[in-house]
């Protein structure tokens, strides 16, 4: 892979072959993906504590339409 060093950055090059920017610097490079995993895994947890709480509140909705359900059987039987 063939690369030239960016003019005012050593930590970054041009692969020739892609044209992409890319780190030369391992460290920084480390740090990149385990910043990016991190993040990647707290989006994954929000998304699932989202999907978790709309499950609750369907969940809830259900209860209380039965808790109405039975209070207006009840209230008819009284009468």
């Amino acid at each position: 892979m063939r690369q030239i060093p960016i003019k005012d950055d050593l930590n970054f090059a041009r692969d020739m072959k892609s044209n992409a920017i890319i780190r030369t610097n391992p460290k920084e490079l480390n740090d990149f993906n385990s910043k990016r995993a991190r993040i990647l895994k707290d989006m994954s947890d929000k998304e699932e504590s989202k999907l978790r709480l709309e499950k609750l509140e369907n969940d809830m909705a259900c209860i209380k339409k039965l808790i109405q359900d039975m209070a207006s059987i009840r209230s008819e039987n009284a009468h």
